[in-house]
């Protein structure tokens, strides 16, 4: 690799089993012959302030989950940094989307060689809500509702569960407790959907949740963004829709709408939960998500 690598380690991703794994990846950059410096950061506002302060030219490997990835993705985007992803985390989506599974280092490493490719991203701002609005970017998706309230509710999953299994017990416990809330939605202006809401997805890649494959359409380089809308479901027919998401093979369930474009915008009466790469922001009322081409150079991504 011809550029120096910053490697940001987030020691809590995948139940601290990133920090566990450190020594192999260590092995596998010397092994590489990759020039590193290691940012062995506390907290993501600490890691954000060190990719900040790199000298230009410098990539960034961030060795965590979705979380990871989007508490540098700032600097990436604003100081144009070339960016790898080794996954370690808990649902580790964007790194499913690139074909790569939790702890493939070599894997993802093969690809330095290789130019960086531009895939797109998204800037988020939100607010209303009895917590503070603000501004983010996505590299995988964000979500309102039910998908959100899970992510609240995973810390409660017993220590048992792990990955996907995890996911599912918060998902089934978020349904216990949910209720429709009235949405509208706008798509580049025109209303997509307007009426009670389980939830509403803004997605770049493909699944979130650990695997749930809400964007089975999912193209990194398009220019555009998807959203999936799952309208008034009753909590009956819940679990059969959250087992086709699963799958992908949600798109054209009655309840369910899913489209594309460059900027989506959601309202909600009630305040509800939001997510922006499985980082909490608190219960808000209204979302912009706007999709960014090309904004992220990214290493070792294969072609699509």
């Amino acid at each position: 690799m011809a550029v120096p690598l910053a490697v940001v380690l987030n020691r809590t991703a995948g139940g601290g089993r990133a920090a566990r794994e450190w020594p192999r990846l260590r092995g596998e950059l010397h092994a590489w012959g990759v020039s590193y410096r290691l940012i062995d950061s506390a907290s993501p506002a600490q890691a954000l302030a060190a990719v900040s302060a790199l000298p230009p030219g410098w990539a960034v490997a961030t060795v965590g989950g979705d979380g990871t990835v989007a508490s540098v993705l700032p600097a990436v985007i604003e100081q144009q940094r070339p960016l790898l992803v080794l996954p370690f985390g808990t649902g580790n989506d964007f790194a499913s989307t690139l074909g790569l599974r939790a702890g493939q280092f070599r894997e993802a490493l093969a690809g330095l060689d290789a130019p960086a490719r531009p895939v797109d991203a998204l800037r988020v701002s939100y607010g209303g809500g009895p917590q503070p609005g603000g501004q983010a970017y996505s590299l995988n998706g964000v979500g309102m509702g039910f998908d959100a309230q899970l992510t609240a509710n995973l810390p409660l999953a017993p220590a048992w569960t792990q990955g996907p299994a995890r996911y599912l017990w918060a998902a089934l416990a978020t349904l216990r407790a949910m209720q429709p809330q009235p949405c509208r939605v706008l798509l580049d202006g025109a209303e997509l959907y307007g009426g009670p809401a389980m939830l509403c997805s803004v997605l770049n890649a493909r699944s979130l949740g650990g695997g749930f494959q809400f964007n089975p359409d999912a193209k990194l380089t398009d220019g555009r963004l998807n959203v999936v809308v799952a309208g008034d479901v009753s909590r009956r027919q819940v679990p059969p829709l959250i087992a086709q998401v699963r799958i992908g093979k949600h798109v054209g369930h009655p309840a369910v709408r899913y489209a594309a474009g460059q900027v989506a915008e959601l309202h909600w009466e009630q305040p509800v939960q939001l997510h922006v790469d499985g980082d909490l922001k608190g219960e808000q009322v209204w979302l912009r998500v706007e999709v960014l081409p090309g904004a992220v150079a990214l290493l070792g991504f294969p072609e699509e």
